[in-house]
């Protein structure tokens, strides 16, 4: 959402809602903290990939040999 600088994302009935440049997280209603906020670069947005595969009730794994991240539900 360009007018709020908001990214929402949804999966399996999981809503993680995120601001650029702000540490603030929705997940699923309630509001936490991050270690790093949304940015973006280059026309690109940026997204913190921990907090939101752990609010999406996924996973995030790092293939070394590929460089790769694959997101499991």
């Amino acid at each position: 959402d360009g007018g709020e600088s908001k990214i929402t994302l949804n999966a399996r009935g999981n809503q993680v809602e995120m601001w650029l440049n702000r540490n603030e997280i929705r997940a699923n209603g309630s509001m936490g903290r991050m270690d790093v906020a949304p940015v973006s670069i280059g026309g690109r947005t940026f997204v913190p990939l921990r907090f939101s595969t752990d609010n999406l009730d996924a996973r995030a794994e790092w293939i070394n040999s590929t460089r790769e991240v694959v997101i499991i539900f």
